[in-house]
């Protein structure tokens, strides 16, 4: 039968063992997160917003954010961007989402 003092080691070393992991984990997490973020500069949020804003929200902000990734969005910012993700990003700026 173990002692108490021999119990609360065990204990203390799970502890250690499973922060240890833990730790592994949020690195594994904020590596993955970094490579899948995609970042929006100043200049490209700017350019959006001026480039929507005419534009009432509703369906009408879709086929402009079709258009910008047909006239070259993405060559400009050199982002691999979507329409959704423009259309997306530019509710956030404006604070409608």
């Amino acid at each position: 039968m173990k002692t108490v003092e021999e119990q609360l080691q065990e204990l203390r070393n799970r502890v250690e063992t499973l922060e240890s992991r833990l730790e592994v984990v949020k690195e594994v997490l904020m590596d993955s997160k970094a490579k899948s973020f995609k970042f929006y500069s100043e200049e490209e949020s700017k350019a959006l917003v001026e480039a929507l804003k005419d534009i009432p929200v509703g369906p009408d902000i879709m086929k402009t954010c079709l258009r910008l990734i047909d006239l070259g969005w993405n060559d400009r910012f050199d982002q691999q961007r979507t329409a959704s993700a423009l259309r997306s990003k530019y509710l956030r700026l404006i604070g409608e989402k």
